[in-house]
């Protein structure tokens, strides 16, 4: 049980979110610690056990995510309801004792009330939200879901779900609906009925029926339930199958079948019914090969058959079996790594932190990217206007929606995408209750005060008008500084510095040539040794200079002494364009080198490449 606890899916998959982990802890320790309590006598151990429970009751209400507190707040209180009527008739109290509690009690109430003091505008602030806020749920349409943990085996391997996401997707592996038959026989079989099993098949039931049929509104708010979404209720549901099916299989009477035949049947249509109800969740998952449909179906096909008959060697074969399934399905959702080595050498993020060096205050904004892109600022200690927000800046927000047309979408805990395009005004959409997209205008950017974007594009239109210049380039991102005001690219007239022009070769890149009726777009890299120097494009009897872009990738490959050696440029044209050339102003030797390049040619990437390979 431990292991199917401690690495189910959505435990390691919710790891480091919404506090998870943390209320699994405070409730079983509590639990833990009650039973300590009532056990031993001893008052100055008593006093350790209530310390711990009042820390435990804290952490639990701190975690402030109702959505996951209330449900398992039912399974708490029958855990604790069991361990004190079970141990009632042997704890013996003292007025101490009764002191103690006291104390304890006001010691909890008055550091919850300090919180809250603490805390209130935000937890106003975040009560007051479109959602999680003022959500009113009901529950119901969850019985497909209930499937869904044979999907889980894969989502270390695939890197996907079935659903939105792999977390979103992730749930215990109880078993379903094997973890409520069994149960239901032991209790019907029994001449002394568990009273543990019957209250957590009692809040199973309860849970249960919220998630697949649901609640009508008053039964929903008397039960609190109606701040819970019943995707959230699922996560404590098949922790409860758990401790129900574990509760059930320890008990003395079998109640699994002898009968290999009716264990095969019973395994066969469970496996179905499972695969059909993942299916019509998402057609493509299972059934995206052969390896994962058949894998799935022979795993718990097993599975299901040492459980039903559950018996000698098939006992031995369930419990390994689910060990090594569980522990397959979620062991690498946390890879274990030493250290930060493998944060800080990501050369995107080790780009980032230099350039934020530039101006460390400034306000970012990461563009045309979703989650967790948008949050991998937070790696490097770099937050920006769209990293995931907790509860709204609805000021900021306002800023670009004065008439507050939008507010509905934007007053919500969220992910957020944002993507600048030349519009009129500022438009939000909702794409998922905790996800919306922002479009909006650079001059929308420069009001929510955006000094630099991080974006996954080229965004030459922008570097044209002057609106922005870019200052690097790592692994398909760019990193761009948000100009105050539009400084329009130079032009330097017909004439290069007035250096002699050699032959010399030189190693150059082009990575990107875009070409429209207006202008042409370039982006790539070249240099000479470690000499200082400039490019700059010719175009018919023009010459342009690029700006230089800091290229990190380049300095390492080449074992350079600085990174500036990348260039962009955008460049207007007056009639069709055949070649261009590239020149290398050596500003260190006075030279200049030059290299005419065909546009037929330069999309040959082999011809590019050959270019750096030479050098080397």
């Amino acid at each position: 049980m431990a292991i199917m606890i401690a690495f189910a899916p959505p435990v390691q998959w919710w790891f480091a979110n919404t506090g998870l982990v943390e209320m699994l802890i405070y409730m079983q320790l509590s639990v833990l610690m009650l039973q300590k309590y009532m056990t031993d006598s001893r008052f100055a151990f008593r006093l350790l056990y209530l310390f711990v429970i009042v820390i435990c009751a804290g952490g639990y209400v701190l975690t402030f995510y109702p959505s996951w507190m209330i449900p398992f707040a039912y399974i708490l209180l029958a855990l604790a309801l069991w361990v004190f009527i079970e141990n009632l008739k042997n704890c013996k109290m003292r007025i101490s004792d009764w002191l103690s509690i006291g104390v304890s009690v006001l010691i909890f109430a008055v550091s919850m009330i300090y919180f809250y003091h603490m805390s209130k505008e935000t937890i106003r602030s975040l009560m007051a939200t479109v959602y999680p806020g003022s959500r009113f749920e009901t529950g119901g349409g969850m019985l497909n879901l209930l499937f869904l943990y044979i999907t889980n085996i894969w989502h270390a391997v695939l890197g996907d779900g079935a659903l939105v996401n792999v977390c979103e997707s992730s749930y215990f592996i109880d078993f379903f609906p094997v973890c409520w038959i069994l149960p239901v026989l032991a209790l019907l079989r029994s001449q002394k009925k568990d009273m543990l099993l019957q209250f957590l098949l009692f809040v199973s039931a309860i849970l249960g029926i919220y998630c697949v049929f649901g609640f009508p509104k008053t039964l929903s708010k008397i039960s609190l339930l109606s701040n819970c979404q019943a995707t959230r209720v699922l996560v404590a549901l098949g922790f409860c199958n758990v401790l129900l099916l574990i509760r059930t299989l320890s008990q003395p009477c079998s109640v699994c079948s002898s009968s290999v035949l009716k264990s095969v049947a019973g395994s066969f249509v469970t496996v179905f019914i499972a695969v059909q109800a993942c299916k019509t969740l998402n057609t493509g998952f299972l059934y995206k090969n052969k390896v994962i449909l058949f894998g799935t179906i022979l795993t718990f096909f097993v599975l299901y058959f040492c459980l039903l008959s559950f018996k000698s060697k098939r006992r031995f074969v369930w419990i390994s079996g689910t060990i090594a399934v569980t522990l397959f399905s979620s062991l690498l959702a946390n890879p274990v790594r030493h250290g930060i080595k493998s944060v800080e050498n990501i050369s995107v993020l080790k780009t980032w932190r230099e350039t934020h060096l530039q101006k460390p205050d400034a306000k970012w904004l990461i563009e045309n990217c979703d989650y967790p892109i948008t949050n991998s600022g937070l790696l490097i200690g770099i937050p920006a206007i769209n990293s995931t927000n907790v509860y709204p800046n609805l000021d900021r927000w306002h800023l670009i929606d004065p008439e507050r047309k939008y507010e509905t979408v934007y007053n919500r805990y969220a992910h957020i995408s944002m993507k600048l395009e030349e519009v009129p005004a500022a438009s939000f959409d909702l794409l998922n209750p905790d996800w919306f997209s922002c479009t909006l205008s650079i001059s929308d950017a420069k009001k929510l005060g955006v000094s630099f974007v991080m974006s996954n594009r080229k965004l030459f239109s922008y570097i044209y008008s002057g609106d922005m210049t870019l200052l690097a380039e790592a692994n398909g991102f760019y990193f761009y500084k948000i100009n105050e005001v539009a400084v329009p690219m130079e032009i330097l007239g017909d004439e290069l510095p007035s250096f002699e022009p050699t032959e010399t070769s030189f190693p150059y890149f082009i990575d990107s040539e875009n070409i429209s009726s207006r202008a042409i777009s370039l982006a790539g890299w070249a240099y000479h040794e470690n000499d200082d120097c400039d490019v700059y494009i010719g175009i018919e009897d023009k010459t342009f200079k690029a700006q230089k872009v800091h290229r990190p990738d380049v300095k390492e490959a080449f074992c350079l002494e600085n990174d500036t050696q990348g260039f962009s440029a955008t460049i207007p044209l007056e009639s069709d364009l055949q070649s261009y050339t590239l020149y290398l102003v050596n500003n260190s030797k006075k030279e200049i080198y030059r290299k005419t390049i065909s546009i037929s040619k330069s999309d040959d990437l082999d011809e590019l490449f050959s270019n750096a390979v030479d050098v080397e």
